[in-house]
C-alpha cells in the first residue's frame, strides 16, 4: 500500500470499524496528527454525516482532514483545498502511517486518479 501521494480529495477506508472501539481508535489517531501539527478542531461546524473527528489547517481554511462511519467502514478524508500547504504531505503521511499501524491490513488508501 505504497502511498504515491493524495490528489485534491483522497479517502481512506478501515473495513469493519463503525464500532465504537475503533472509532475511538480513529479518533486518538487524529486528536494527535490536530495536536502534533497544530490543526483546527472543526467537529462542531462540520455538516458530514456521522463525523468522528474533523480537522482544518487553520480559520481560514486552508486543507482538511476528518474521519467518518459509512456503514461498517470509517472513511478517512483528506482535503489539499484550494492553495497548496507544504503541512499537507507531511499531515496524510502521519495519518496513514498511524493508521496502518492500528489496523494494518483493514486498510485501503484511495488516491482517485
Amino acid at each position: 500500500m505504497a502511498l504515491t501521494g493524495p490528489t485534491p480529495t483522497s479517502h481512506l477506508h478501515i473495513a469493519g470499524a463503525a464500532n465504537n472501539e475503533d472509532q475511538a481508535r480513529v479518533g486518538q489517531v487524529l486528536i494527535a496528527t490536530a495536536e502534533r501539527f497544530t490543526l483546527l478542531d472543526t467537529y462542531l461546524t462540520s455538516g458530514v454525516p456521522y463525523t468522528i473527528r474533523c480537522y482544518s489547517e487553520s480559520a481560514r481554511g486552508g486543507f482538511a482532514v476528518g474521519a467518518r462511519v459509512v456503514a461498517e467502514d470509517v472513511v478517512v478524508d483528506f482535503f489539499a483545498g484550494r492553495e497548496a500547504s507544504p503541512r499537507f504531505p507531511a499531515v496524510v503521511e502521519h495519518i496513514c502511517s498511524e493508521l496502518r499501524r492500528v489496523f494494518g491490513g483493514r486498510i485501503q488508501v484511495l488516491w482517485p486518479e
